[in-house]
């Protein structure tokens, strides 16, 4: 909506064509290239774990039966990250 407007108010001015051009190309790469290139970095990251994920060490995630208990919302941490009781 914004676009159309200001492409309809510079109709009449010498600088329409600049700006009608520059928000044209602005929206191509806004909702084509943008798009186009986050999907071939995450393909490419990707690809980088699969091939250089056993030369890295592990993560620094919990595994186990411990590994999701750690949540902001959870009742098993009302005391808090530092074993203390929230202030009230």
């Amino acid at each position: 909506m914004t676009s159309i407007a200001i492409a309809a108010g510079m109709v009449p001015s010498a600088m329409a064509v600049a700006v009608i051009g520059g928000l044209i190309v602005s929206t191509g790469l806004s909702l084509v290239f943008v798009p186009a290139i986050f999907l071939l970095v995450d393909d490419l990251s990707r690809l980088f774990v699969r091939l250089f994920g056993r030369c890295v060490g592990g993560t620094d995630e919990p595994e186990g039966e411990d590994a999701g208990a750690y949540h902001l919302g959870s009742p098993a941490n009302a005391a808090g990250p530092y074993g203390r009781a929230a202030a009230e």
